[in-house]
Formats: structure tokens, C-alpha cells, sequence
């Protein structure tokens, strides 16, 4: 028997400027989640670090940006 826990993992499709994530970071504050991912049209990255929201508080999270081909692999992909 297979057993699958679904966790929500936010995930973001936006067309602004590279840097434009604050609506990301305040969330991830908020429910003090671990992992994101955004998809976008480059190649695929992870991106560990910290980042300062609005309010000056740092935020630590690991943000794994995807390419929009790979959306129908995202459970595959974050699980490992």
C-alpha cells in the first residue's frame, strides 16, 4: 500500500521583475513552511538562504524554482 501525505507548498506563476516575491516571503512567515516552489520559464534551481520581508524580519526557506513544463512533476520533485 502506497500512503501519500499532501502538504500545501505555496507556489507562484507571476509575470513581474525578477526579486518581486514579498507576497511569498509573507506567507511563508506567516505559516512558517519550510519549502516553495515558483514556476517560471528558466531552468530549474534551488535557492537557499534567508530574505528580509517588509516588516525587516528575515525569513529562511528553500525555494525551488521550476519550469512551466515541469508542473505535472511537482509532487515527484519536492518529495526528494
Amino acid at each position: 500500500m502506497l500512503k501519500i501525505s499532501l502538504i500545501l507548498t505555496p507556489n507562484m506563476l507571476l509575470f513581474f521583475k525578477a526579486g518581486m516575491l514579498r507576497s511569498l516571503h509573507n506567507f511563508m512567515k506567516i505559516k512558517k513552511m519550510k519549502k516553495a516552489v515558483r514556476f517560471n520559464a528558466d531552468y530549474p534551481n534551488i535557492s537557499h538562504g534567508k530574505v528580509k520581508n517588509y516588516t525587516g524580519d528575515f525569513i529562511k526557506y528553500e525555494l525551488i524554482f521550476l519550469p512551466l513544463y515541469l508542473t505535472g512533476q511537482i509532487f515527484r520533485l519536492i518529495s526528494s
